[in-house]
């Protein structure tokens, strides 16, 4: 008797086997018209969801009185999803200034009856914004904020000065002092700052302290102009630019050295340059940088540059600089070297030589596409 009973048992469950796999799958419509808990239905339901049970997760105070649970009378909530797309934090884009430059400041304190005290050399980054916009059709704004980082050394410059155009001079005056900039060039060699939108210049602070009248004569030597944007820049690596700089370096002594960069922006872009001519000469320093990195419209030297020059000795430093111009037209910036222990920071300003640009050939009417 209990062998036919199994039997029975058996068939039946084959039979609804076979019955199930004969009919269709639910449709979407009858499985949102069954609910299994609360208004949740066959097809809100998912392993992904822990459904009414996510209402007893615990708080950071404990366990709250089950009268104080939420009536939502949708009990289901999901657990929560990984955002689509790449993730991660979005690169910090900084803008860039107005006007930017580089340059290095010396500072002369003069006191009766004891030597000068002479401060320096430090280098600076300076940025500009403008107060009037130009009347002249010039990159040159008639006035603007000069704005100095870093500020050290023991005499530092001001962080801050409003200068104003005035007979092709910035100038501010106050009643303890006076503050001038005026652009200069190199008289054998000039550079267009029109076309190039940079230009080397002299920063002369002359103040006297009420408290001590002698005069702290603070003398800035770099280069300021308007940075190349950051669609020229991307337009540029678009197309794997290269291009060779040549311009001069501008020493503490008002000499004016010859130097060259290679620019190539293809990758991640790198730079290469030398200084007067690659050795010591004149009263000026002369080396070689490979290996330089660029940063959109900046470049720098980092950690794996490597300095060198043909007269051999010991080099350390760091150089920083910037595009300038309609399609980085010229290179600017300040080099900050110490050469046998003795400590060198100048100014330099190049321009493209256009022939070296690699610029898409445009193809003739007519021609195989």
């Amino acid at each position: 008797m209990k062998t036919h009973s199994l039997k029975a048992l058996s068939l039946a469950v084959a039979t609804l086997v076979v019955q199930s796999q004969a009919q269709a799958a639910p449709t979407n419509a009858e499985l949102n018209s069954v609910k299994l808990y609360g208004n949740v239905t066959i097809a809100q339901d998912s392993v992904n969801g822990w459904g009414p049970w996510t209402e007893f997760e615990p708080p950071a105070a404990g366990n709250p009185p089950l009268a104080q649970l939420p009536t939502n009378p949708d009990l289901y909530r999901t657990l929560p999803q990984a955002a689509a797309g790449g993730g991660g934090t979005p690169p910090v884009v900084t803008p860039l200034p107005e006007l930017l430059g580089f340059g290095a400041f010396y500072t002369l304190i003069t006191k009766p009856d004891t030597p000068d005290l002479i401060d320096g050399p430090h280098p600076i980054n300076v940025s500009g914004t403008t107060i009037t916009p130009t009347t002249q059709e010039s990159w040159r704004p008639d006035s603007f904020q000069m704005d100095i980082t870093p500020i050290t050394g023991v005499y530092p410059p001001p962080n801050s000065v409003q200068l104003t155009l005035q007979e092709g001079v910035y100038a501010n005056t106050t009643e303890n002092g006076q503050t001038s900039l005026t652009l200069i060039e190199n008289p054998d060699d000039p550079v267009d700052a029109e076309a190039n939108q940079v230009s080397f210049y002299k920063f002369l602070s002359y103040l006297r302290s009420p408290e001590d009248r002698a005069p702290q004569v603070i003398t800035h030597l770099g280069v300021i102009g308007r940075p190349t944007s950051s669609a020229d820049m991307a337009e540029l690596k678009a197309r794997n630019f290269s291009g060779t700089y040549t311009g001069y370096s501008l020493t503490n002594g008002g000499a004016f050295t010859p130097m060259t960069m290679d620019v190539n922006l293809a990758g991640a872009g790198s730079w290469s340059g030398t200084w007067n001519n690659g050795a010591d000469a004149n009263g000026a320093v002369g080396y070689s940088v490979t290996g330089g990195a660029i940063n959109g419209s900046t470049f720098s030297t980092t950690a794996a540059s490597k300095f060198s020059s043909i007269d051999g000795g010991t080099i350390s430093g760091s150089v920083n600089g910037g595009f300038y111009g309609t399609n980085a037209s010229a290179v600017g910036g300040v080099a900050d070297i110490t050469k046998n222990g003795t400590r060198y920071v100048d100014p330099f300003l190049a321009t493209l030589q256009q022939n070296t640009v690699n610029v898409p050939k445009t193809p003739a009417v007519g021609a195989a596409q």
